[in-house]
């Protein structure tokens, strides 16, 4: 990796480092905003990207979400510029919406990135960086906006509405991105509910011991939910 880069991960990590040291004990109720709030900044537009999905703010970073520029409405990049750097941290991630957060992984060096998203269960989301050695820095976040109104529950995820084999959307591909991290396989995480998804679900209800019916209704979102707050 060049030193260049290196050395702006390390940035911000000490950045982050720091501010933690300093604002630990501070509680708040993070409100999320629109990005109307920043029209005109063309940060993740210049990057050649679909444009901004998500805008945070943490005392020593600026975070972008950035979208495909072909799937558009797909969040695909993560942008940190830190006020100790010049160009930031600029990575991609296919798939890195879980229902909780954003996961980011730098091949790079080893470091993974995670934003949280705004939720009643996580009322002061932080911004964090996950070393290689296991050590793990968080900043709170300050500001958060977005396209639309998050959700205030996990159990509303714009919202998780019932899916089953047929289904389409975003709320599929939430499901299928948590049955990965869970250790089931419902194939490529491409929002469509297909058969291998349904096997993957069965499987997880079983191990769960509720009905095996393959749909993914409010019990089997619950239970996916709890073993999703063990990873």
């Amino acid at each position: 990796m060049p030193k260049l880069n290196r050395l702006k991960a390390l940035l911000i990590v000490f950045a982050i480092a720091i501010s933690a040291f300093l604002f630990s004990g501070q509680a708040f109720a993070l409100e999320v905003g629109s990005l109307s709030e920043i029209e005109g900044d063309a940060s993740c537009g210049i990057r050649k990207t679909g444009g901004t999905a998500v805008y945070a703010e943490t005392a020593n970073n600026r975070v972008y979400i950035c979208t495909d520029r072909e799937e558009y409405t797909e969040p695909r990049y993560l942008l940190a510029l830190n006020r100790f750097a010049d160009k930031g941290i600029f990575i991609r991630a296919e798939n890195p919406r879980s229902l909780r957060f954003f996961e980011f992984p730098d091949p790079d060096n080893g470091y993974n990135y995670i934003l949280q998203i705004p939720l009643s269960q996580i009322p002061n989301p932080v911004f964090a960086v996950e070393l290689p050695n296991g050590l793990r820095f968080e900043e709170e976040i300050t500001r958060y906006l977005t396209t639309t109104q998050q959700p205030q529950s996990d159990n509303d995820s714009n919202p998780l509405q019932t899916v089953k084999l047929g289904s389409k959307g975003q709320n599929v591909k939430n499901l299928q991105q948590l049955l990965k991290r869970l250790g089931f396989d419902p194939g490529v995480a491409d929002g469509i509910f297909g058969a291998k998804t349904k096997v993957a679900v069965i499987e997880f209800q079983r191990k769960q011991n509720i009905p095996t019916d393959g749909v993914v209704g409010p019990k089997t979102w619950a239970k996916l939910q709890e073993a999703s707050s063990f990873l």
